[in-house]
């Protein structure tokens, strides 16, 4: 396991969102994508407009894509979500 920690950048862009109460339960999933210090090893991000546990928060998962990885070995990650209105302005930035 690698001790020298390495910061990537992810922006992914959601268009055309239906906010209909059938759709806002269901996930929106990101693109697969990998990181090049573990190349083996695939991701996605899981959006749910209305949250998982409380319908008034939203929820963003980091998933691991275990189809395609071929390390087995668990990984530390640590994230930092930020998401932009449409103006670009910051809505919320928090470690989570």
């Amino acid at each position: 396991m690698s001790s020298t920690e390495e910061k990537f950048t992810l922006i992914w862009k959601i268009e055309n969102v239906s906010f209909t109460t059938k759709c806002l339960a269901q996930p929106i999933l990101s693109p697969c994508f990998n990181l090049n210090s573990m190349d083996k090893t695939r991701w996605f991000l899981k959006f749910y407009a209305r949250g998982v546990s409380s319908e008034r928060f939203l929820s963003v998962w980091l998933c691991r894509d275990d189809k395609d990885s071929v390390q087995k070995q668990s990984v530390l990650v640590l994230k930092d979500i930020l998401l932009l209105l449409m103006d670009h302005t910051n809505l919320q930035k928090k470690w989570i």
